[in-house]
């Protein structure tokens, strides 16, 4: 008998993997400034950060050299810009301190503001009014966090952080929106809550 005739037919082609889902990026978390929620998320691409019900965020930002103390121009530079928003009508008040890092001991900015200017936009807009870009092999840092409506994320709370190096000499504390009396009470509520919580600085 003959054998059959022509060959055997290529197996079938396996099936493509499934393509997956395409990732869906829901609100991260909730955050409360006096009391109202708002809510931000971070999708693919980039932080999107929503103001509270009057515009504002509500933000801690701090300007470091990372590794070196800024220098004094540098230092200045900072309170020149959050002035300089204020006179454009984008930041309702500030307060804005020169501290010296615990471990590291650089002077840096710690600061805290309410303003109508995105957390991420602040953070370059600051960096490119503080640093020159032109000095190579310099590290420039500007973090920005909003607040939470918790423990020192509060109105007083920042302000009263921001004043955690008062008496030494470094210190300088500029400021716009906030009374001294303001600021006098924010300072002892921060260090009482060290006194209670048992912090130091260095916990800071």
């Amino acid at each position: 008998a003959g054998g059959a005739a022509g060959g055997s037919a290529d197996p079938p082609a396996p099936a493509p993997p499934p393509t997956p889902d395409k990732k869906k990026y829901k609100s991260a978390s909730t955050l409360y400034h006096k009391g109202q929620a708002y809510n931000y998320k971070t999708p693919k691409g980039g932080t999107i950060q929503q103001p509270d019900k009057h515009g504002f965020f509500a933000v801690s930002v701090t300007v470091s050299a990372k590794g070196r103390s800024m220098s004094q121009e540098e230092l200045a530079a900072v309170a020149r810009y959050l002035q300089k928003t204020v006179e454009e009508n984008l930041t309702e008040m500030y307060v804005s301190a020169v501290e010296m890092g615990v471990e590291e001991g650089n002077l840096h900015r710690q600061n805290y503001m309410r303003t109508k200017i995105p957390p991420a936009t602040l953070s370059k807009r600051l960096k490119e009014a503080t640093f020159a870009e032109s000095v190579p092999g310099r590290v420039k840092h500007v973090m920005t966090k909003l607040l939470t409506g918790k423990t020192l994320h509060t109105h007083l709370g920042m302000i009263g952080y921001c004043t955690k190096d008062i008496g030494l000499d470094h210190y300088k504390l500029d400021s716009h929106g906030v009374t001294p009396a303001e600021v006098r009470r924010a300072s002892v509520k921060f260090l009482s809550w060290l006194t209670i919580t048992g912090w130091t600085m260095a916990d800071c």
